[in-house]
């Protein structure tokens, strides 16, 4: 339903600047390229030349003009330049079909990336061209029952593949590698390194965002996800979140640092690397059916001691809580909550409200790392 409603804002624009264009410059936009492939002829080359135009074209440019060219402007570039500018080159090599017509084709190859970036999907910007090279095929050649079967065919296509396959694949839209920073070089007293709070949003951001429909731990529906193992069981990653981490026990005074398994794990696991002098805890879901029968795992702890509970990535906050309310079970005290990363969603506050007047701190926020994104 997404990519359908950005790919039908898409075509309308387009169709919409079209109209205004061709009657405010009396211009008619007939292009050559119909009759240059011959589809005129009838028969066999008039249905080649409709699978050609209608089917080929649609699914070999936008692979490379969104999928490729578009996304390697957008690394460096950003979303708005990158769409410009990924449609001025699709426009320009258009050019052959008639001068005229190229502003018209630099404003489709702009909606195009637009309808890529913001449904997340290669097959909303599929389905506009398809549609727009049938109703160019029709046009052209009068043909309207072979232009509407293929057209529709391609929307079928478009409709069902996610379907049957899923967001995935080169089809999805995830976020342009970016280059890993390279090693800083020694500085002069006096001048500041890159630190640890903008090294691991630098990691989440390459290496745990990523764009596409999926289903959170609360049940609810995104068009993005993020995956913080991915970044944090990296040695750049883990190393400053490490470094964060032992700096937040420090502050509040933590003897002992743990959360719900197993988001919590290499959060409090990082604590220790990061030098902090306390102990790592790991909250089971369910209380261990055998053995010691415990649901708090790791060094034993008592009424003295002062608990930082953390977590990998807060949304709803659901974890967390489950957590914090096995800790007040055992008669601990807690004295703060470390998010690695908060996706603003409610769940912050939720947990507020949870410990009272303790400090809950995200090292790093949604709007670090995907401030573009379409639900902000």
């Amino acid at each position: 339903p997404r990519a359908a409603g950005w790919a039908a804002l898409a075509l309308v624009l387009s169709y919409g600047f079209g109209f205004l264009y061709s009657v405010g410059l009396g211009i008619d936009e007939e292009q050559t390229t119909l009759k240059d492939l011959g589809v005129d002829q009838g028969g066999l080359m008039l249905l080649a030349g409709a699978a050609l135009i209608i089917v080929v074209a649609p699914l070999c440019e936008e692979f490379f003009f969104r999928g490729f060219l578009y996304r390697s402007f957008r690394t460096n570039l950003g979303v708005l330049p990158a769409a410009l500018g990924a449609g001025v080159v699709f426009g320009a090599v258009h050019a052959p079909t008639g001068l005229e017509a190229v502003p018209l084709l630099i404003v489709l190859g702009v909606l195009l990336c637009l309808a890529y970036e913001r449904s997340g999907t290669l097959y909303a910007s599929i389905a506009v061209h398809a549609v727009n090279n049938s109703v160019a095929f029709a046009a052209g050649t009068g043909e309207w029952q072979i232009a509407l079967l293929m057209g529709v065919l391609m929307l079928i296509a478009c409709a069902a593949l996610p379907w049957l396959f899923g967001r995935k694949g080169p089809m999805v839209l995830a976020v342009p590698a970016r280059p890993e920073p390279p090693a800083p070089p020694v500085a002069p007293v006096g001048l500041p390194e890159m630190d640890a709070r903008q090294r691991l949003i630098a990691a989440l951001r390459q290496h745990a965002l990523i764009i596409g429909e999926v289903t959170l731990a609360s049940g609810a529906t995104a068009q993005y996800y993020v995956d913080a193992k991915r970044a944090t069981l990296r040695p750049d990653g883990f190393a400053a979140m490490a470094e964060l981490v032992a700096a937040e026990a420090a502050r509040v005074g933590a003897t002992a640092v743990g959360g719900l398994t197993m988001g919590a794990d290499p959060v409090a696991s990082a604590a220790l690397a990061g030098g902090a002098p306390v102990k790592a805890f790991f909250v089971r879901k369910e209380t261990k059916a055998h053995g010691l029968q415990r649901k708090i795992e790791g060094p034993p702890l008592d009424a003295t001691d002062r608990c930082l509970i953390v977590e990998d990535v807060v949304t709803s906050g659901g974890s967390t809580l489950e957590a914090i309310d096995a800790v007040k079970e055992a008669g601990l005290q807690i004295v703060g909550v470390v998010a690695v990363l908060d996706r603003l969603a409610g769940g912050g506050d939720a947990i507020r409200e949870a410990i009272g007047g303790a400090p809950y701190v995200a090292l790093a926020t949604i709007d670090d790392l995907y401030p573009d994104r379409p639900d902000r």
